[in-house]
This record gives structure tokens, sequence and C-alpha cells, in this order.
């Protein structure tokens, strides 16, 4: 059997030289942008919460004031902050409050029970609930 060969027009031929060349760029200048904000995403996510979460209420309810700082910083003794609180009930705004204490000074330790799995960690711990 025969194989006929299809005359091809030299102008089509390079314009699907060319249109390959430009899809070929443009595939590759995606993926290189895609992975520098996927690059950018990662490392801003690794970043501490007191850096990335903002107070946003308008009387900064949330926020650390300048004179639980002074607090803090004078701390001599160790103080170890107990939150009991069941898992999967966390609150995100008190754990993110949580985690700026925590972050103020080493003298400040966040211990968090779940007290379906500790009933009498309160009890013991010489604190009643």
């Amino acid at each position: 059997m025969k194989h006929l060969k299809l005359p091809v027009k030299p102008s089509m031929q390079g314009k699907n030289h060319i249109a390959f060349k430009g899809g070929t760029y443009s595939v590759a200048v995606t993926a290189v942008v895609l992975a520098i904000i996927i690059t950018i995403n990662i490392l801003v996510s690794s970043l501490p919460k007191t850096i990335t979460k903002y107070d946003t209420s308008s009387s900064k309810l949330y926020s650390i004031t300048s004179d639980t700082k002074v607090v803090v910083n004078a701390l001599e003794k160790d103080v170890v902050i107990n939150w009991i609180v069941q898992s999967g009930k966390e609150d995100e705004v008190i754990e993110n409050l949580l985690d700026k204490y925590g972050s103020l000074s080493e003298h400040i330790s966040i211990v968090k029970k779940n007290p379906d799995i500790y009933p009498d960690y309160g009890y013991y711990s010489g604190f009643r609930v």
C-alpha cells in the first residue's frame, strides 16, 4: 500500500513552529511563577502566628498591651497556664492569645489538657475547675 504524503504549505509549517515555541514558553513561565508562589506561601506559613495574625477588633481586645509586656518581662518564676479544652473544641482566638503569651517569655509555658483523656487533671494539679 502506498503512503500518500499530503503537501504542506511552507507558510503553515513556520506558523505551527512559532505557535509551539510560544506555547512552550508560556508553560515554562507559568511553571516558574507557580513555583515562586508556592515557595512564598510555604515560607509565610512557617512564620509564627504572632507575626501573621493581626488583631482587627476595634478595641484591640485580643492584643497584648505594653503593660502586660512589662509584667511578663519582670517575671522571675515560671508560670504555667493550664488550658483545659476538649480536642477539636479549641477556640482559635484563645489559642492565638495563649501563643502570644507563650512567646513573650521563657518563664511562661502553656499546658493544654483534654478533660476527656485527663478527667482529674485540674483536681490533682492543685486547682479546682
